[in-house]
């Protein structure tokens, strides 16, 4: 209550309020009027979003405002927030909101009261991404060696984004790790490995995928046919190639060679061969592997020669001193061929040795002589043919010479008489 004619006064609630003004006279005579004040709100009211939330990806997030207040009383609650690139308003005090997007999500909360005052307040919601990767190694690759091999995981996804990607594989009997989108590798060893992809997002969820790269073998094997070798004729000669060698894996062994004019082929990596005939062979070993890359080496094997050659059969010979001699060894035979024909005798004391076929000699001593004729072919195989020789004196020759002087004598006397 109030009284004078004038008064001031401070509403501190908002509100209307009926203001009754009542005047009396000296008499007593009492008169009213009454009129309205609106007392307009202007406190603001406070916001309570409540505390941050960490959830699941899929998980129901429960809002809260209730802690919320206003001097007078809250007339609206609304929640926004973006999610999935458009704007989401969430009404009333208590509100829900299933996240299937992972991420962090600011949420604001107005409260509003009846004149329009307002607050906000802001809470964050944390949806924590459980949703694995996709894995995508790529096709498998086919490549030779020595070749730089590309891999691409550019086909990967994840709902929120890979920040790593590791590519594992043993390659030339050593562990490979390979980091990136598209990195690259020089493949060495022939064959095929798996290589496997691993990404991973922020959250740590992880997925694998796993390809094949398939090295074609292009080194060819290197073969080993021994050492040149000398044998008898008639052996039995062990051919060995098991020294031969390939990254991968010799399938075929092959030996090639002629004998007799004719080609001859063995296989396997062990052989064994029989050579009758002498003479100097070049063997070559000829090596296959799987991805028919192949080689060859060889060695040269010698047949020696064994057996003795046959000279010829020769008679007794006579002759007279002063006379030439022929000696011919023409006739001797060899299973390859004669090479050296020596006849040895003495004469005087002194050894005479004479070479060739065929060779000429005279005796200048009467008397009978042994004559060895000896052949011998390339390997130094030999034979010896003896014969005799008988030399006569020369009185023979000096008859002869007379007759046939008196012979002449006679025919030249006939001749000047006829004259």
């Amino acid at each position: 209550v109030l009284y004078g004619p004038e008064h001031m006064y401070i509403f501190h609630d908002a509100g209307v309020f009926v203001i009754a003004l009542s005047v009396m006279d000296d008499v007593g005579n009492r008169g009213t009027d009454s009129m309205n004040i609106t007392v307009r709100d202007i406190d603001l009211p406070f916001a309570d979003a409540g505390e941050d939330q960490a959830v699941d990806q899929g998980k129901t997030v429960y809002f809260d405002g209730g802690d919320s207040g206003d001097n007078v009383g809250i007339s609206s609650h609304n929640w926004t927030f973006d999610y999935g690139g458009a704007a989401t308003v969430l009404e009333g005090a208590e509100a829900l909101f299933t996240f299937e997007l992972a991420g962090e999500y600011v949420v604001t909360l107005m409260v509003t009261d009846d004149a329009g005052n307002f607050a906000i307040d802001t809470l964050t919601v944390r949806v924590i991404d459980i949703t694995d990767p996709v894995a995508d190694a790529g096709d498998d690759i086919v490549a030779d060696q020595g070749e730089n091999v590309e891999f691409s995981a550019i086909d990967s996804e994840d709902n929120v984004g890979i920040i790593s990607w590791e590519w594992t594989f043993e390659h030339a009997g050593e562990d490979v790790d390979l980091e990136g989108t598209e990195p690259s590798f020089t493949v060495t060893q022939a064959g095929t490995f798996t290589v496997t992809l691993t990404v991973r997002d922020a959250a740590g969820n992880e997925a694998s995928d796993e390809m094949e790269v398939r090295v074609n073998d292009i080194t060819a094997p290197v073969p080993d046919p021994g050492e040149d070798r000398t044998v008898d004729q008639g052996s039995q000669v062990q051919l060995d190639g098991s020294g031969s060698t390939d990254n991968v894996g010799i399938d075929m062994y092959v030996w090639r060679f002629e004998y007799d004019d004719m080609e001859v082929q063995l296989d396997g990596a062990t052989q064994t061969y029989t050579f009758q005939i002498p003479g100097e062979y070049t063997i070559q070993l000829t090596v296959t592997d799987a991805a028919d890359n192949h080689a060859a080496g060889s060695f040269v094997l010698t047949v020696r020669d064994t057996i003795d050659p046959v000279p010829v059969s020769l008679e007794n010979m006579v002759t007279g001193t002063g006379e030439k001699v022929t000696f011919t060894g023409t006739g001797s035979t060899d299973n390859v061929a004669i090479v050296k024909w020596m006849w040895t005798f003495r004469e005087g004391g002194e050894n005479v040795i004479l070479e060739g076929e065929e060779v000429q000699y005279t005796f200048e001593e009467a008397g009978e002589y042994e004559v060895s004729l000896t052949v011998e072919d390339a390997d130094g195989n030999t034979a010896v043919e003896t014969f005799t020789v008988t030399v006569e004196g020369g009185y023979i020759l000096w008859i002869v010479l007379a007759v046939v002087l008196v012979v002449m004598t006679l025919a030249v006397v006939v001749w000047m008489r006829r004259k």
